[in-house]
């Protein structure tokens, strides 16, 4: 790559816009007072985290003679296991083997091992990330169009996984070996960054160590793990869930790891996802021809990012989607001009995956398939572009079908203002709260009025954005970044133009800072280079329990120092305590959730039923409910769902449903949630969760 860097660098005009921008963040921190919304406590955990590990990795280089940063790894990885469990930890270890020794034995080359002992093939070292996410893009692929049939238990899905690792034992073993010796060198070649760098990872991945807890993924990621957990199979129900059908490529993931550890495995799979990414990161930080120092800051800025820990502690589509983003650019970093048939499956692999995540995600994938088609445009045949299409379908088309077919809306519930399914009403789902100014100046605003973009507190987007912005010129004159930074800025602006919400744009912003990263390495001295992007990474980690509430409110203390999840349950979400007791004590029953804004209803796994807008038909219910002072109207509804429990907290309980459960009695309250046992009805009402039982409609035709 062309080096920008002068002997008079003070003169190098490629560097003073990045001086430019780098001068605006204490500028803005004055002009906004951003230290208001600085998260002291979530610091304060960070930092003893921190020191912990930094202790453990002392002990563990003492006695054992290894490396900084293999001790640093070693902390963490003790972390992780204790706290996302054991089990979980070895079912997506296993996952991710046969993930990877599948797409080896497909797409990847030939064995590499030789009876005179000659060492792996590069190839195979360099494509294993690679390998990995295709081979899960495969299963998560497949697993999508069986998800309605009663086969989902674990023994099933086991037999077939070892299968494969048996079959794929040496690609595994010479990819391990490729592993170990790529591991060794990138820490040799700095010690002190490798260490800075894996401290980075390690704090990233805080967020895996926590129970699930957040909105989305206990009104409706959760569902789909819970049901293939208790049913064995998926009850495609939109009409209790109007996303049931949304894009699932991550929630299959999520319930497959589930099945396997027999409990709840949320934080190994988000682990496994944040190390695909931190080891893509590092190869397309090789890609770009950086020198290893700035590849562990490039790694150490990813690692960083304030919403990143935050994704970590949930099922948003998001973390999946960046891991994926960055394998496309890998991909596109290593096509050389003439076509590749194992690099182009395994880019419509992982596209289809990415499409397969949200719909949305192809403001990711069109601008890197168009970099890719431009490589190959003189070698690039009718045959493997069909190929391509076909994998990529394959993979992506189970919810886009089902959908259709059981709504009319292959995209259901967006655009029904297009596809009209007599679901939903007729109208395209608009958000009000994500209508701030997209403008020129908005990597300031993300940085400092982050409020306006997400549900989080001003930092939550972190800085790097702002602070690397002035970067952009050089990346787009270097020819072995212009592709790279062209292509994240349009995913960007198409992301966040869209829809004004920042988490949309993460992964696309997360690749825009690797270019940026890049391009400082070369106009800036080492030095400077090195001190800078350390300044902003630690800057960044000081604003990351601004990004989400359980982290703002020191969730991870809650749950390190009472070894259980019970407390962190009981303050940020206690509907999981109603749930599990319910799940214990009667499986078998119906639970309504009559709090608006706590539709915790996913983990019964389609025996729970809110009255939020997640359902149109009790919504509508709801409002008529509210408006009968004498609950008549809410023992409708208790009625209809046939539900043999309510769940309330008290803010949220209106006279109407108070009256309501007048004749009810409480069985379990938990921090101001209540969970009533209601009186036998005296007519039962039909089985409203067999009616929308999708899945069982297809059995029968």
């Amino acid at each position: 790559m062309p080096d920008l860097n002068e002997p008079t660098w003070r003169q190098n005009p490629w560097a003073w816009p990045l001086w430019a921008t780098l001068a605006l963040l204490p500028l803005g921190f004055v002009i906004e007072r951003t230290w208001q919304s600085f998260p002291r406590a979530h610091f304060a955990e960070l930092l003893a985290i921190a020191v912990v590990a930094g202790l453990v990795a002392i002990l563990a280089r003492r006695l054992a003679r290894v490396a900084l940063a293999d001790g640093l790894l070693l902390a963490f990885v003790i972390g992780l296991t204790a706290f996302a469990g054991p089990l979980p930890v070895l079912a997506m270890a296993l996952l991710a083997m046969a993930a990877a020794g599948l797409a080896l034995m497909l797409i990847g080359p030939s064995a590499s091992s030789a009876d005179d002992g000659s060492t792996p093939s590069p190839h195979i070292q360099d494509t294993i990330g690679i390998a990995a996410l295709a081979g899960i893009a495969m299963i998560t692929g497949t697993l999508g169009w069986l998800l309605p049939f009663p086969i989902h238990f674990r023994w099933i899905h086991i037999a077939p996984l070892l299968a494969i690792v048996w079959l794929a034992r040496v690609r595994l073993r010479d990819a391990g070996e490729g592993l170990r010796r790529s591991w060794r060198a990138a820490v040799d070649a700095d010690p002190r960054f490798a260490a800075f760098g894996v401290m980075a990872a390690g704090l990233a991945s805080v967020g895996c160590w926590l129970p699930t807890l957040q909105f989305d993924d206990l009104s409706y990621h959760l569902g789909l793990p819970m049901q293939l957990a208790a049913l064995g199979y998926y009850r495609l129900d939109a009409q209790s869930q109007i996303w049931a059908l949304a894009p699932w490529s991550g929630d299959v993931l999520q319930g497959l790891a589930q099945v396997l550890a027999g409990r709840e495995a949320r934080g190994a799979v988000d682990a496994f996802w944040l190390v695909a990414l931190l080891g893509l990161t590092w190869q397309l930080a090789a890609a770009l021809d950086l020198p290893p120092r700035a590849r562990w800051l490039a790694l150490a800025v990813v690692a960083s990012q304030p919403l990143l820990a935050s994704l970590a502690g949930g099922m948003q589509a998001e973390l999946p989607a960046t891991t994926a983003a960055f394998a496309l650019a890998v991909i596109v970093a290593r096509a050389g001009p003439a076509a590749d048939r194992r690099l182009g499956l395994a880019f419509a692999l992982i596209a289809g995956m990415l499409f397969g995540l949200k719909t949305g995600f192809a403001a990711l994938v069109l601008p890197f398939a168009l970099c890719l088609a431009w490589r190959w445009r003189r070698d690039l045949g009718a045959r493997g572009f069909a190929l391509g299409l076909a994998a990529f379908l394959s993979v992506c088309g189970a919810s886009y079908a089902y959908a259709y077919a059981l709504t009319g809306n292959p995209v259901f519930p967006i655009l029904n203002g297009v596809f009209r399914s007599p679901l939903l009403d007729a109208a395209n789902l608009s958000d009000p709260r994500w209508h701030a100014p997209v403008g020129w100046d908005l990597p300031w605003r993300l940085a400092f009025r982050t409020g306006e973009y997400a549900e989080g507190w001003n930092g939550a987007a972190g800085f790097s954005l702002l602070a690397l912005a002035g970067a952009l010129p050089a990346a787009l004159r270097l020819p072995r970044l212009r592709w790279l930074a062209a292509a994240a800025f349009v995913a960007l602006c198409a992301a966040i133009g869209t829809v004004h919400y920042f988490r949309y744009a993460f992964p696309a912003l997360t690749l825009l800072g690797v270019a940026l990263a890049a391009a400082a390495a070369r106009v800036l001295p080492s030095r400077a280079f090195a001190a800078s992007l350390s300044a902003l990474v630690a800057l960044d980690f000081a604003y990351q329990g601004a990004a989400f509430w359980t982290l703002h409110g020191n969730a991870l203390t809650r749950e390190v120092g009472a070894l259980s999840v019970a407390p962190a349950f009981a303050h940020f979400a206690p509907e999981r305590g109603l749930a599990a007791w319910v799940r214990a004590h009667d499986p078998d029953a119906h639970v309504l959730f009559c709090a608006w804004d706590r539709p915790a209803a996913a983990e019964l796994a389609g025996r729970g039923f809110t009255i939020s807008n997640y359902d149109p038909e009790l919504t509508r219910g709801y409002a008529a409910a509210q408006a009968d002072a004498s609950g008549a109207g809410w023992r409708a509804l208790f009625r209809r769902t046939g539900a043999a429990y309510a769940a309330t907290h008290d803010p949220e309980t209106s006279p109407a449903l108070a009256a309501a459960l007048s004749d009810a009695s409480v069985v379990l309250e938990i921090n101001g949630s209540r969970l009533w046992r209601l009186p036998p009805a005296i007519e039962p009402a039909p089985d409203l969760s067999a009616q929308r039982d999708a899945a069982r409609g297809l059995w029968r035709w």
